[in-house]
């Protein structure tokens, strides 16, 4: 069945050679790297060092070269723009999100006001090995661009092509030099979501205009000593602290919680920290794994703590509609993102 003639929006645009086009790599001059641990670096793109992630264990660096919360900036007049992705492992796409957020790339424009808005993402052919190519016609004149990278694959390199005869120039920086890092499970690194620009770290993004860190990592950040030493040492704004899904057990997140808490805030006694509980909150365990987080809050606030911040789950979908925020029950769909990030959004927005 050729779904292109049913329906040509189902699939990708057709790839067209572009006439005396010029070719540019991400990682170089004029594209700024957002998101990344050193972006200079050739090989596989990384959220933070190999070798902090190896002492986590092999899912752990796995999941460290996925590129949720990366980010290219750029300004172009170009009219067409192709992508051409080189990837050494394409990873099995699963029911918990589609090909579009897993492996493509969604291109968000600022308006005049300077808000990013959602134009269209490269989307990636079904099936494909180590690269793929797409391409996008683009609204005429200068555009102030941020292409969102996937969430769930490998990149090796990323390769940008306009018109010989269309400008590029550097994207626009983000007022402030530090970003907002974000720790967590599955649900942090965006897992279900529809498109990539839509993680509630991504959109806390557009809406702050802040520069962030995701390093959320689906199954595998469960409050490792490794992983807080090394955002211990980063110069943060904020960092929002979000692990409790991957914790096996009550005993388990009280056992780890709290001593993660710590590492980094002896190292950054100013550095504002936002707890969260689960949003997916269910009576039952889910209580009691709450209370160990508010424990961690309420034995920093004794301490004389002013820094630290809580926000309880189970507020974060209530309401008439909250049966319709996730995709399975426990990962949010993109209103139950949207949900998290406005509510994420009034508590930073005040510390900030």
């Amino acid at each position: 069945m050729n779904m292109k003639k049913i329906d040509k929006n189902l699939v990708p645009d057709t790839i067209t050679t572009i006439p005396n086009g010029k070719t540019y790599s991400v990682r170089e001059a004029p594209f700024r790297l957002y998101g990344l641990y050193k972006p200079e670096n050739k090989g596989v793109f990384k959220r933070m060092p190999a070798e902090t992630a190896a002492k986590v264990g092999e899912g752990y660096s796995l999941m460290n070269c996925m590129t949720s919360g990366v980010r290219a900036r750029f300004k172009t007049d170009a009219s067409v723009m192709q992508l051409r992705v080189v990837t050494p492992t394409v990873t099995p796409v699963t029911t918990s999100g589609t090909i579009t957020a897993m492996k493509g790339f969604d291109v968000y424009i600022k308006d005049n006001a300077g808000k990013e808005r959602y134009y269209k993402s490269f989307r990636p052919p079904v099936s494909f090995t180590d690269e793929y190519e797409a391409e996008l016609s683009m609204p005429c004149g200068m555009k102030d661009i941020t292409l969102y990278f996937p969430m769930y694959n490998q990149i090796e390199d990323v390769f940008i092509s306009i018109p010989e005869d269309a400008v590029l120039l550097a994207g626009s920086s983000y007022p402030q030099n530090a970003p907002i890092l974000f720790y967590g499970s599955s649900i942090t690194q965006g897992c279900c979501v529809s498109r990539t620009g839509n993680t509630y770290p991504s959109i806390l993004s557009r809406m702050l205009d802040t520069d962030i860190i995701n390093l959320g990592v689906s199954g595998g950040a469960k409050g490792q000593l490794p992983v807080a030493e090394y955002i211990a040492g980063l110069t943060l704004r904020a960092f929002v602290y979000d692990y409790d899904h991957n914790a096996p057990d009550v005993d388990f997140l009280q056992a780890t919680h709290e001593l993660f808490f710590n590492t980094v805030r002896k190292a950054q006694p100013k550095l504002p920290i936002l707890l969260l509980s689960k949003p997916d909150f269910q009576k039952g365990e889910d209580e009691a794994r709450r209370e160990v987080i508010r424990a961690t809050y309420n034995h920093a606030m004794a301490a004389g703590d002013k820094n630290v911040y809580f926000i309880d789950g189970e507020s974060i979908f209530k309401g008439e509609y909250e049966d319709i925020c996730t995709a399975d029950g426990c990962h949010p769909n993109d209103h139950g993102y949207l949900c998290m990030a406005i509510k994420i959004a009034s508590v930073l927005q005040k510390i900030l």
